[in-house]
């Protein structure tokens, strides 16, 4: 059951009339004659006092003195929220926000979790006012966070905002203030005691939030989600640039998340704490795997489960990749062991986790999500540079590893071109952004410098194909997220305006050498066409 139901009147999502608060709240915003007429005015600027903040005489129509929007906007930017991004950073319990705003408006939710859903959803707005205040909600949003890391209130819904915040810092390309304000996160979340939710021994800090009393279960399962998303994040923005992760996985004692269906079910709020079996995390891989294993065996499977052991696995990786002491030629072991985790993986994954036709709708783009890491993580562990002395003439541990990097970077785009089939809207997760670049690169290096099997023009035309739905699929990121869909349009003109020796080059130079260079993409927005040049060297001869 919907927290509002609602009416359009002149094209605009109004409160239903049978709800009497909000009722009362829009007979106050009609007199104030603040609703916002996307038709008929253009946008105002936002003007704001020494703290950020709009004054109330100059305030922008629609958005009273406390920053944020009318109750009715602020319900539409919640539901957004659910709908586009909950996916991708499932951390917020829908039932327990919208029943506060609707039992007692903006005040019942602390000002700076609002802000950040607002920054957030914004840009999926229909109202270009509201979308025009993203930028300042996102400043104002900031400015709190300076603030109430520091506060012993609110602690986990600052938690929460803090976590839509450096998501939306990565997606502005601010990327100094995510990396920061993820490692403030994740030391508050230590503070409050969430690594270890699930522990016997709990050590808490009072004076940043801290409490002796026992977290209700909502709130218990909202701070494990909290904590695996840092993980994700920290994951994910870290691998890329060969940066050291903030978050030690091995002093977690948490559970993996419960279901959605149970988690998000409408009447939660006066439930007691359900009954369910829970896969505890161990720092034994093995042990993990299994334990997922398991759980899926005897319950439904969950994606997200899934989801974290393959980032959980990226983090394995880059510890391994990224150490000051790691030599490709005597570490080789240690990645080949990272490897057999990655086998073991994709074979314990049900069919309902790597099959779109048998895979629940809602689940789409959680599965894209899943298989792009994946395959990330092969490259990761697979791309290994030649040696310098090595005999051109004889295999080396190069050549036999390149066929899976291959596979994993063709892999990704066949899963993106069958999901898209039926849906775009694994699109909305920022997170997919890296690696569906990170395929598309492998790529475009197997496309420039084919095996001898594969260089005639019948194998190049699959593999230019591949590239093109690449290619557009960075364009489409491109429009929803300007900043980092510029950000990986840049880096893929890069590349593709480098002639064919310096990709073979950098092929040649393995994974941790060549992402070296996103310092040099443009973060300009061009509108000029994205061109894949002609594969070098065919064979005059083709073959069917």
């Amino acid at each position: 059951m919907d927290v509002i139901n609602a009416f359009h009147l002149g094209g605009m999502f109004l409160p239903g009339a049978g709800n009497d608060f909000y009722a009362a709240n829009l007979q106050q915003t009609l007199e104030q004659d603040t609703i916002p007429n996307a038709i008929s005015s253009p946008p105002q600027p936002l003007n704001q006092n020494t703290n950020g903040m709009p004054t109330p005489d100059e305030s922008s129509p629609g958005v009273p003195a406390s920053g944020l929007p009318p109750i009715y906007q602020m319900v539409e930017l919640t539901e957004i929220f659910f709908e586009k991004l909950y996916p991708s950073l499932p951390i917020l319990h829908k039932p327990t926000i919208l029943s506060k705003l609707k039992s007692g408006g903006v005040d019942a939710v602390p000002q700076v979790l609002l802000l950040a859903i607002a920054t957030a959803s914004a840009r999926f707005h229909r109202d270009q006012k509201l979308r025009d205040l993203g930028d300042d909600w996102f400043k104002d949003c900031r400015s709190k966070l300076t603030d109430v890391m520091r506060a012993a209130d609110h602690g986990l819904e600052t938690l929460q905002a803090a976590m839509i915040i450096t998501l939306e810092s990565a997606v502005r390309l601010d990327f100094a203030s995510a990396v920061m304000l993820l490692a403030e996160t994740w030391r508050k979340a230590v503070a409050l005691g969430y690594n270890q939710v699930d522990g016997k021994r709990k050590v808490k800090l009072f004076a940043l939030g801290g409490t002796s009393s026992e977290l209700g279960w909502i709130e218990a399962e909202e701070a494990r989600r909290v904590v695996w998303s840092i993980l994700i994040i920290d994951r994910g923005l870290c691998f890329p640039i060969g940066l050291l992760h903030v978050l030690d996985d091995k002093v977690l004692v948490l559970d993996f998340p419960m279901s959605d269906e149970i988690f998000q079910e409408e009447d939660t709020t006066e439930m007691t704490a359900p009954k369910v079996e829970a896969v505890r995390y161990c720092k034994d891989f093995d042990k993990l795997i299994t334990a997922v294993q398991s759980y899926s065996r005897k319950s439904t499977p969950i994606v997200y489960h899934y989801i974290i052991l393959a980032y959980v696995l990226m983090g394995r990786i880059s510890e391994e990749l990224y150490a000051p002491e790691f030599d490709y030629e005597t570490c080789s072991h240690s990645l080949d062991k990272l490897a057999e985790h990655l086998v073991r993986i994709r074979l314990i994954l049900p069919r309902s986790c790597s099959d779109l036709a048998v895979a629940d709708q809602a689940d789409l783009g959680n599965i894209v999500w899943l298989h792009a890491i994946l395959n990330s993580d092969a490259i990761m562990i697979h791309h290994r540079p030649k040696a310098a002395t090595q005999n051109p003439d004889e295999p080396s541990e190069h050549d036999s590893n390149w066929p899976h990097c291959r596979a994993a970077g063709r892999n990704t785009i066949k899963l993106v071109r069958e999901a898209t089939k039926s849906s775009s809207d694994f699109l909305y997760n920022t997170q997919i952004c890296t690696p569906i670049f990170f395929s598309f690169l492998t790529t475009l290096l197997d496309y420039m410098d084919p095996s001898p099997s594969d260089a005639t023009p019948a194998k190049a035309k699959p593999i230019k194909y591949d590239l093109e739905m690449f290619i557009n699929i960075m364009t489409r990121q491109r429009e929803i997220f300007p900043g980092i869909g510029i950000k990986y349009c840049g880096g893929a003109r890069f590349y593709l305006s480098k002639d064919a020796e310096y990709l073979i080059a950098g092929k040649a130079t393995g994974m941790r050498e060549f992402l070296g260079t996103c310092d040099q993409w443009t973060t300009q927005f061009s509108d000029d066409e994205l061109v894949i040049p002609d594969r070098p060297h065919l064979q005059a001869t083709d073959t069917k």
